[in-house]
């Protein structure tokens, strides 16, 4: 919403606003993208769980981190764009694990006394084995769509950010002679 003001005003706002975006709450922000992210997290588990490609939370995952980060630092900057998208391209990989370990820990419930915690600990192991190339691979494929959809979802959100980080939302005036 632009505004329309003096020139000391004018002045005095873009000093405020360069101000806030110098000390503005990175730490804050970062929380709230993690937190932003773990709905992307859930979102792509429960897909996994109804046998659908989760790739799609990927692109969910990092709208909500994004949102997260702006609602807990007060602005989306550069600097929180390169932060979530940094933290989600590690929480795609955890939503991956998680949804392969819930799908290992429901196979193996019934045969053994195993957690669904010990499962999740052991996949990266269990991924490993040569028994299991097929899973192997559909991991990489999922991961691999996970991202490009992160990419799709970003596009837009970081030009729209850019953008944003250049208009100070206020339009100096000239006084009438």
């Amino acid at each position: 919403e632009d505004s329309i003001i003096c020139s000391d005003c004018f002045d005095k706002k873009l000093k405020e606003e360069k101000t806030w975006e110098k000390n503005g709450n990175f730490l804050g922000g970062v929380i709230g993208g993690f937190l932003g992210s773990f709905i992307g997290v859930a979102f792509w588990t429960l897909l996994g769980q109804l046998g659908y490609d989760s790739s799609i939370a990927g692109m969910v995952m990092i709208f909500f981190a994004l949102k997260g980060y702006e609602k807990f630092s007060g602005k989306l900057d550069k600097g929180g764009i390169a932060a979530c998208s940094l933290l989600c391209l590690l929480m795609i990989w955890v939503a991956e694990q998680t949804t392969w370990a819930f799908l290992f820990y429901n196979q193996w419930k019934i045969y053994n006394q195993i957690t669904y915690f010990e499962t999740f600990r052991n996949i990266p192991s269990l991924i490993k084995e040569e028994e299991f190339g097929e899973i192997r691979m559909a991991l990489r494929e999922d991961l691999i769509k996970g991202y490009m959809m992160m990419a799709l979802g970003t596009f837009g959100t970081v030009r729209q950010a850019f953008r944003n980080s250049k208009k100070t939302g206020v339009k100096r005036i000239t006084p009438v002679n």
